[in-house]
């Protein structure tokens, strides 16, 4: 009896991605773009779904150095939510973590990006990773409802190397990661 109940109350669920794992080849796009990208949330965030479509950056703290990781703190809100944060920190420049955290500073998702050289193109694979953590209050039921096609990921890793005005603390954390910086 407990078995049907529980196969009826699965069938009745409904699917909620509690993950997302994305991977793109760009093999005449330069590393360094790639890499730029990756540290750019105020770019990827939004582009694999791990925010609302409808995203605004509200502040910024000045980034950190804390032992082997720069780490820059920043705040946001979509149309259905406000007060949201998100900690981007990383150890080298082609392997970015996120923490992304409700206005109580409760953690709600995390994940990864990454680029590894194409060898003989001067191209990259980025792979994306990033987990729910919990389901927030107003937030999307899952992440990367539709996957980005990897024309509008290679339109966002072209506008992070474009911009022609970036948060200075932003620009700051990039610099850091990348090893343009003294820590």
């Amino acid at each position: 009896m407990w078995t049907y109940l529980a196969l009826l109350c699965a069938l009745l669920t409904p699917v909620v991605h509690a993950y997302l794992l994305q991977t793109f080849r760009f093999p005449s796009t330069p590393y360094g773009s790639g890499v730029n990208y990756i540290n750019s949330p105020e770019h990827f965030l939004t582009t694999h779904g791990m925010c609302e479509p409808v995203w605004t950056l509200d502040s910024t703290l000045p980034p950190e150095r804390k032992g082997d990781y720069a780490s820059i703190m920043l705040g946001y809100h979509t149309s259905l939510e406000r007060g949201m944060k998100a900690r981007v920190f990383a150890s080298s420049a082609n392997y970015s973590h996120f923490l992304l955290m409700d206005a109580d500073f409760m953690p709600c998702v995390m994940g990864h990006l990454r680029v590894s050289r194409i060898e003989n193109t001067g191209g990259f694979v980025l792979r994306c990773y990033a987990c729910r953590l919990r389901t927030p209050k107003s937030w999307f039921e899952d992440l990367g409802h539709a996957p980005p096609s990897p024309e509008v990921v290679q339109a966002a890793i072209t506008a992070s190397c474009t911009a022609t005005s970036e948060d200075a603390n932003l620009r700051a954390y990039r610099r850091m990661v990348l090893g343009l910086e003294k820590p």
